[in-house]
């Protein structure tokens, strides 16, 4: 009967435009051989004519994981590796499939995302959106398209969310550095100041605060592209050149973490002995370094599996409240902190390192 409905509708916009049954269903499932002017023309008619809601009706069982910009990159680390193991989970056990999209696909900027999602019969998405504000989450669902943002969260009405709390954790593991005798911290932060690294940003100023130390400009540094190991290996000599070195660092993203780690062992400084690294873990990665670095952790695996079973319940049309939920994070205290060395150690521009009197 769904089937018959759908096939009535597709009729009904063919009629209406004086269009062929089989170009109005190019149209609507965004395959080639259709104009921009008549796919723009079908559109308009099926809106009118509610084909979004007869789709709906035919259950079909896909969701969308989308990008605001380009999808994932394997260089991106373990974040959104993590989310798509969850996702995926959660689609396998309820017999639905996911797809990867990227605003980036739009042909015109001026084209809804009801119609962009509508081409690839996905009716409804998973928001994944590397940006200082959700833009692109915020439009979705003033269009009214099922969604749900990950890892970020808005106070914009109709926005629903789900994201790990990390502030608390943040300033205990800060703290931790402090009643550990370090006052000179540094902190490495990548590119791009999403609300995550706001908020580690933020929680790193208020522990120190808390105990009296004003921050150091000199010990915050901003990379210019997203967390690598590149990045971080590039904040440690930079911390450690200063003339009043840091005695310990903060990463901001695991593989940045692996990074200064990793720098560390080739310049001959051992961790935690002669400098606290601490970070944040969204998977196992600090179980891969060595030493095993102290981290903040999220379960960013239980965010992707808890997204997906709430948009496929929205789809399907059950009674789904809004989702505005929060993940609480965990500290892991590993081997990498230690009380600051009686002399700290200095590295110069060019790889030298020794010891300060």
């Amino acid at each position: 009967m769904a089937r018959g409905r759908v096939q009535a509708s597709i009729r009904e916009i063919a009629w209406r435009l004086d269009l062929s049954i089989a170009t109005v269903s190019r149209a609507l499932n965004g395959l080639e051989g259709v104009n921009e002017a008549t796919r723009r023309r079908v559109q308009d008619a099926a809106d009118e004519l509610g084909y979004q809601r007869r789709i709906a009706e035919r259950q079909m069982r896909v969701i969308g994981l989308l990008y605001g910009g380009e999808p994932v990159r394997t260089e991106w680390g373990s974040f959104d590796s993590a989310v798509l193991d969850g996702i995926r989970e959660a689609t396998h056990a309820r017999g639905w499939d996911l797809t990867l999209l990227s605003a980036q696909q739009r042909e015109k900027a001026d084209e809804s995302y009801r119609q962009f999602l509508r081409y690839r019969n996905v009716p409804g998405v998973i928001v994944r959106s590397i940006q200082p504000e959700p833009v692109t989450a915020v439009r979705i669902a003033e269009e009214g398209i099922p969604s749900v943002m990950i890892a970020i969260r808005s106070a914009r009405p109709g926005v629903n969310y789900i994201y790990t709390e990390m502030r608390a954790h943040t300033v205990l593991m800060i703290e931790h550095l402090i009643g550990l005798g370090n006052r000179r911290i540094g902190l490495s932060l990548h590119g791009i100041l999403d609300h995550d690294h706001r908020v580690r940003h933020d929680s790193y100023i208020e522990a120190l605060r808390r105990h009296g130390i004003e921050p150091d400009p000199a010990l915050i540094v901003q990379a210019s592209e997203l967390g690598s190991p590149g990045v971080g290996a590039r904040a440690a000599e930079r911390l450690l050149s200063l003339e009043d070195p840091a005695t310990a660092i903060f990463l901001t993203d695991p593989l940045s973490t692996v990074g200064a780690l990793h720098r560390l062992l080739t310049l001959g400084i051992r961790a935690p002995e002669e400098l606290s690294i601490v970070g944040v873990d969204d998977s196992d990665v600090r179980k891969r370094t060595f030493p095993v670095y102290t981290a903040v952790c999220q379960d960013a695996t239980g965010l992707g599996r808890r997204a997906a079973r709430w948009l496929i319940d929205a789809i399907s049309g059950g009674d789904s409240p809004p989702l505005r939920e929060q993940m609480e994070a965990t500290l892991a205290m590993h081997d990498s902190t230690a009380a600051p060395a009686a002399r700290a150690v200095r590295v110069e521009h060019d790889g030298t390192r020794y010891v300060k009197a």
